[in-house]
């Protein structure tokens, strides 16, 4: 899931996100701790008047005045403002030309030279599951309903919808769900280097490998079984 960011309309700054490991900044500022992105804004205020603010996860801060910029996953928040009949104006960080790479697999290196055949079956089982549900989503709400009926149908549709449209972008169009490369890897901790997130560099192909995507996909597609 990715990261966004959403404001109430009527508040008027020029916004630039950045990442780094700190909490969001701004002219009238929510962050939370969980949040590791810096917002630098670009206005007339005094850098002195930012304020942080140590937020949850209910969005109706926002709707109460107490914050101006909520930290937001894309597929959340936003419907569930939207459905209280609340105008958003929500920021991508994509469209600042910030290197985004969403919830990630990580594997100890142990664990790779060892049993590569399991994280391979794995992450295989995975991506199936996430393609499944995009040829089948009215059966995979049913699921969820199933097993959290506590829960909102049509939010779980928005967020499931989101979530699968949002995953078949860029290479993932041509290569399949979830695939990445080290030069992305490479954009995002120069980007952390950047604007101090990280101390140093350390070398991309050692914390970074596609073997087992080249396991899971042939021609941009599942092998399976």
């Amino acid at each position: 899931m990715t990261k966004t960011r959403i404001t109430k309309a009527k508040v008027r700054v020029a916004i630039h996100w950045y990442l780094t490991g700190s909490v969001i900044k701004g002219t009238v500022d929510s962050g939370c701790k969980e949040v590791q992105t810096h917002l630098e804004v670009e206005s007339a205020d005094d850098p002195d008047k930012v304020r942080q603010v140590s937020v949850g996860f209910d969005p109706r801060i926002l709707t109460e005045g107490r914050v101006d910029i909520l930290p937001v996953f894309f597929s959340n928040e936003p419907d569930t403002l939207d459905r209280l009949g609340f105008k958003l104006r929500i920021f991508d960080p994509n469209d600042f030309g910030i290197p985004l790479l969403g919830l990630t697999y990580i594997a100890s290196r142990e664990m790779i030279e060892k049993d590569p055949d399991t994280l391979a079956r794995f992450l295989k089982a995975a991506l199936k599951g996430i393609e499944y549900a995009g040829q089948h989503r009215d059966e995979a709400v049913e699921i969820v309903m199933k097993y959290a009926p506590q829960e909102d149908r049509e939010h779980q549709r928005f967020m499931l919808n989101t979530e699968l449209d949002r995953a078949l972008t860029g290479l993932a169009k041509e290569s399949g769900v979830g695939w990445q490369t080290k030069e992305q890897w490479q954009a995002l901790q120069d980007s952390l280097l950047e604007f101090k997130a990280v101390d140093k560099p350390v070398d991309v192909s050692r914390a970074f490998t596609d073997q087992f995507l080249r396991q899971v996909y042939k021609n941009g597609k599942i092998s399976w079984p």
